[in-house]
């Protein structure tokens, strides 16, 4: 049976990030941060440190502790240990910062998969941005093109091409051992305070 899990993304703006477990199979689709992350304790001068990874965020209960999914780098100024990757891939439906910014903190093992169109962008940030928090850092990346289905463990993935104001921006046909989910941009709608969700289907 599969189960949904809802890291962010659910009552926000943003924050997209949908854990898929079927199986053998443990698939994240995207890795975005919500639009008013941290707003209660940051400003615009004042954010929070890069050089400490994850500490700040882990402190102040911005994001989950989550075993397996970050990398060494990001746990080091931490008190959490890392662990081995424990999940089979990402998949990115567009380059947005909701749905795309914390692969910074993602173990750079775990393959992240996304449009051709969408990784050409993310590698141009990585170049010429100038805010730390834009550059994702390295990652096994692995494009695709509109049709082109890939597996992840005992997961099937299709990733059909839609219009959305970012380019190179997918939907995906998710083929469970139960029945089908799909995920794809949505809309940006006023929301009220995030939480996290659990859903078997």
């Amino acid at each position: 049976m599969a189960k949904l899990t809802f890291y962010g993304g659910v009552a926000e703006i943003g924050g997209n990030k949908i854990l898929v477990e079927d199986r053998d199979a443990r698939v994240w689709l995207d890795m975005g941060a919500p639009f008013d992350l941290g707003e209660e304790y940051f400003v615009e001068f004042l954010q929070a440190r890069d050089r400490f990874g994850l500490r700040d965020y882990f402190s102040l209960d911005l994001l989950a502790r989550i075993p397996g999914l970050y990398s060494a780098d990001a746990l080091d100024p931490t008190d959490m240990p890392w662990e081995p990757p424990a999940f089979s891939a990402i998949f990115i439906t567009h380059v947005h910062y909701d749905h795309t910014q914390h692969l910074r903190f993602v173990d750079p093992n775990i393959p992240v998969h996304m449009g051709e169109g969408a990784r050409t962008i993310l590698e141009s940030l990585d170049t010429t941005a100038r805010a730390p928090f834009l550059r994702l850092g390295a990652h096994a990346y692995a494009t695709f093109r509109s049709g082109q289905a890939t597996t992840a463990d005992s997961l099937e993935i299709e990733p059909i091409h839609v219009d959305h104001s970012a380019p190179a921006a997918y939907g995906y046909l998710v083929h469970t051992s139960g029945t089908m989910a799909r995920r794809k941009p949505s809309p940006r709608t006023s929301s009220p305070p995030r939480r996290r969700r659990s859903r078997s289907s």
